[in-house]
């Protein structure tokens, strides 16, 4: 039965992904990707005892957005969609008898889906969109924290870049001391901050001790072409938890409990 998910899942993209070929072309120039950026992100343990907490998140820049998405299950994710376009392909050959290329069509269903959770910042609207794909896309929104900004003046070499000290608040109520780099000139950063003369390549939110320290930076994106935003089911935070919980809890009943549209299922 979950294969057969799968493969009814992985045949929804594909046919999605031609159409979505035809919107990019039209319109996913107008934004495309600036910065590719990869940051560790450490939590200290509430105690000497307890173990730090570590992650890795990737945020993507562009002129009038940005997205943050989870590095390490979007690595999970990937190599998981990969595993099952490699299938559907050798059962489903072209024509001419070739099996397609899974990399460049893997690429591009990332790129317009993505399958695995992300944060979607509109600057324009001061808001962000929470998304989780569960066979089809979901959503939930949350307006942007303002913060104030001290610059310190203090320089230091951070992971090879010329750093500069900031102190800032937030409205929200976060406490941040951030180094940032002037050579990189953009409004946004990580987890939606802005108004900062230059891109953060280490931040430290001082109330929950977690640091976050940049592993990667790239000039515009081989996998990622445009952060246009995705259509998605609008729902609110408390919904969203509701569903994230039925979705893991069994998969199965959640795809007949929320069904796609136009996408039927056989077997037991």
């Amino acid at each position: 039965m979950q294969d057969i998910l799968q493969l009814v899942y992985m045949k929804k993209i594909i046919f999605f992904t031609f159409s979505i070929l035809l919107s990019n072309t039209l319109f996913g120039q107008s934004d495309s990707v600036l910065f590719e950026i990869h940051y560790k992100i450490t939590q200290s343990g509430l105690t000497t005892k307890d173990l730090p907490t570590i992650r890795n998140s990737m945020v993507l820049i562009s002129k009038n957005h940005s997205l943050e998405k989870d590095l390490d299950r979007f690595k999970a994710d990937t190599s998981y969609a990969m595993k099952y376009a490699e299938k559907f392909f050798k059962a489903n050959p072209n024509p001419n008898g070739e099996i397609s290329d899974v990399q460049n069509f893997l690429s591009e269903t990332m790129n317009n889906y993505g399958l695995d959770r992300q944060i979607f910042f509109d600057y324009e609207k001061k808001k962000y969109l929470y998304f989780r794909k569960m066979f089809q896309a979901y959503s939930y929104e949350v307006t942007l924290p303002k913060y104030k900004w001290k610059l310190v003046d203090s320089t230091q070499i951070i992971a090879g870049y010329e750093c500069k000290k900031a102190l800032g608040t937030s409205s929200s109520g976060y406490e941040l001391s951030v180094w940032y780099c002037d050579a990189y000139h953009t409004t946004y950063n990580i987890l939606g901050i802005g108004n900062l003369p230059g891109l953060i390549v280490k931040a430290v939110e001082l109330k929950s001790n977690t640091t976050f320290e940049i592993t990667h930076l790239q000039i515009g994106s081989k996998l990622f072409k445009s952060l246009m935003p995705k259509k998605s089911i609008l729902t609110t935070k408390a919904e969203m938890t509701k569903l994230e919980q039925e979705f893991a809890k069994d998969r199965n009943q959640f795809f007949k409990d929320h069904p796609v549209q136009g996408v039927t299922i056989t077997g037991n």
